[in-house]
C-alpha cells in the first residue's frame, strides 16, 4: 500500500512574508542587509517547518478513513506487518513461516475492512493497539532465540513455548477478522431482506422466485 506525505506550505509563505515586510522596513541595498534577512529566512522556515509538521495531518493515500488519527492507527498497522515480514525472512521454522503468513493474511484483511469501514474501528482496537504490536514482539523473540541456537536448555524450552502458543495464536487470529467482519454479514442480510420485501411489495418478485442469477434475477429486473 502506497503511502504519500504532503508538506506544508506555510514555512514558505512565511520566509516570503518576512522579506516582503523586511523590504518594506529596511533598505536592502548593502551586503549586509541581504545577510541578515537570509539568516532570518532560515530561521523561520526551519521552525515553521518543525511546528507545521507537528501541527499538520498527515494525507495517506489509499489509507484516507477521513480520521486522522485512524490513519495514523492504520499507517502503524502496516509498519508491524512490515516488521512481521522481515521477521519471517529470518526465521528457519518453516512451521512457523507459515503461521507468520496466516498473521499477514488475516491483518491484512483486518486492515482494509476497517479502512473501508472506519466506523467499526471500535470492534477492532484491541487487535490493532495490543494484539498485532505483542505478536510482532514475540516473533522478534523467537528469531532472535533461533539465531542462538537451542544448545541451553532454557532457550530450547522458550522456542517451544513460543511455538506452542503461535499455533493458539492462528486460530484466535482467524476468530478475531471473522467476529470484526460478523456485524457486516448481518447487515448485508438485512439490506437483502428489505430489498426483497420491497420488490414483492412492488410486483417484481413474487414468494416463489427466489432473487437469483439463475432465474434472471437483477438483470429482468431493470429490463423495462
Amino acid at each position: 500500500m502506497k503511502i504519500t506525505k504532503y508538506k506544508s506550505v506555510i514555512p514558505i509563505y512565511l520566509t516570503g512574508l518576512l522579506w516582503f515586510l523586511y523590504s518594506l522596513m529596511f533598505p536592502l541595498y548593502r551586503l549586509w542587509d541581504y545577510l541578515i534577512v537570509l539568516i532570518l529566512s532560515i530561521i523561520i522556515h526551519l521552525s515553521a517547518s518543525v511546528i507545521s509538521s507537528r501541527l499538520t495531518h498527515k494525507r495517506y493515500h489509499g489509507i484516507d478513513t477521513g480520521d486522522w488519527n485512524l490513519n495514523d492507527v492504520l499507517l502503524t498497522a502496516m509498519a508491524n506487518l512490515e516488521k512481521m515480514r522481515q521477521i519471517k525472512s529470518t526465521i528457519q521454522n518453516e512451521e512457523i513461516r507459515i503461521q507468520i503468513q496466516s498473521f499477514e493474511d488475516d491483518s491484512r484483511q483486518i486492515v482494509e475492512f476497517i479502512r473501508n469501514n472506519p466506523k467499526r474501528y471500535s470492534k477492532a482496537s484491541r487487535f490493532f493497539q495490543y494484539y498485532l504490536p505483542e505478536t510482532v514482539k514475540l516473533l522478534h523473540n523467537y528469531a532472535e532465540m533461533e539465531i542462538q541456537g537451542q544448545n541451553a536448555e532454557s532457550r530450547s524450552a522458550g522456542l517451544q513455548n513460543i511455538a506452542d502458543f503461535l499455533m493458539q495464536l492462528v486460530t484466535i487470529y482467524h476468530k478475531i477478522r471473522d467476529n470484526i467482519y460478523e456485524d457486516k454479514v448481518l447487515e448485508s442480510s438485512i439490506d437483502i431482506e428489505v430489498m426483497e420485501t420491497m420488490l414483492r411489495q412492488d410486483g417484481y418478485l413474487n414468494d416463489m422466485t427466489p432473487l437469483s442469477l439463475e432465474n434472471g434475477g437483477a438483470d429482468d429486473i431493470f429490463k423495462e
